[in-house]
């Protein structure tokens, strides 16, 4: 598992990083946030967007939509602990709304879901 030194954190949270930088700092979290997730949620096919500057991160669960996701404001002070832990809440969230485990992923749960005129699984998005 990959995880974010202090460093990353300190510069994704300062107002003074180049663009440049914090595309790949947003990409490297990305990264270690899908592997988080992979972790904790395996056979789950996780997107992640990190966008530092506009200080949020994105969650989509691409077996269940690609529509509806989690957004998580980031924080000036969070440290990689608080944004783990918002992930996993976040990420927990979705898989509730389409009554999947918040556990691996479950192929006799997920093929029981409605699927709307589209065949995309119905969860509850309100």
């Amino acid at each position: 598992m990959t995880t974010l030194s202090p460093e990353i954190i300190e510069r994704i949270n300062s107002a003074h990083v180049t663009a440049e930088w914090t595309t790949g700092a947003d990409e490297m979290t990305a990264k270690s946030i899908a592997d988080v997730l992979e972790k904790k949620y395996p056979g789950y096919l996780w997107a992640v967007n990190v966008n530092s500057a506009g200080g949020v991160i994105t969650l989509l669960c691409m077996n269940l939509s690609g529509k509806y996701g989690h957004v998580i404001k980031m924080g000036k002070l969070d440290t990689w602990d608080s944004l783990r832990d918002k992930v996993m809440r976040g990420a927990g969230e979705i898989l509730e709304r389409y009554s999947q485990p918040r556990s691996r992923f479950h192929a006799d749960r997920y093929n029981n879901l409605a699927l709307d005129l589209g065949g995309l699984p119905v969860g509850d998005n309100g």
